[in-house]
């Protein structure tokens, strides 16, 4: 029996890989929740997270919580991180963390999930960036789905394809599903194209190379 998601859609590469999955596997993928929470990027977010679900046949659902944070527009992103550097990834970390973001969003989600009566909310984790971000872990998945059975009477389930994978495996299989890497966005910023200097750049980038697309897809970032 197929399986009826929810994707927490951010409009980038990870979550934009579960939901195509999901729908390549032959599931459905009703509704995608993305959220304001402040962030620069908001409007380009938005705009990718809506192309997303058009392709996939899922209604975009849009909630703000900025009020939630503060000084967000504040924060001093790191540029050219080495990714290699355990100590420069940390201190980026440090740098762009914003306090239990992902387990409010999930929660949220979670609160209309069970009103939709939808089991299964995707999330866009994956091995690289929980190396240096806990809330990207396993461990991090298993303990808020432990959570989730007293919180929701329906037993919402946080799931991701993507758990397990490097963005070098992300890209690759989202380049051999024919997807559209123009629907995404992957930059901490604004603007007309990716920066291509933040950490989340740099990852896409990195991974484009490790996969001998770098030059293809150059015309992404500024």
């Amino acid at each position: 029996m197929n399986k009826k998601y929810a994707v927490l859609l951010s409009g980038g590469l990870d979550s934009a890989c579960n939901a195509f999955k999901a729908k390549s596997d032959g599931d459905i993928v009703l509704y995608s929740i993305i959220f304001n929470y402040g962030q620069i990027a908001w409007e380009n977010e938005l705009n990718s997270a809506k192309k997303i679900s058009q392709s996939i046949g899922a209604k975009c659902l849009q909630y703000d919580i900025s009020h939630l944070f503060t000084d967000i527009e504040n924060i001093d992103y790191p540029v050219n991180v080495d990714l290699n550097n355990n100590v420069e990834t940390q201190e980026s970390m440090k740098s762009v963390w914003i306090p239990n973001r992902n387990g409010l969003m999930i929660n949220a989600a979670a609160a209309v999930l069970e009103k939709l009566d939808i089991k299964y909310l995707l999330c866009g984790f994956n091995k690289e960036e929980a190396e240096t971000f806990s809330d990207n872990s396993v461990e991090f998945i298993d303990a808020i789905n432990e959570s989730l059975k007293y919180s929701t009477s329906n037993g919402v389930e946080v799931c991701s394809f993507t758990h397990d994978m490097t963005k070098d495996d992300i890209i690759k299989e989202m380049l051999e599903s024919g997807f559209s890497l123009d629907d995404i966005w992957s930059c901490y910023f604004g603007g007309e194209k990716m920066c291509g200097t933040c950490e989340s750049c740099l990852r896409l980038k990195r991974a484009l190379n490790n996969n001998r697309k770098i030059d293809e897809y150059s015309y992404l970032f500024t």
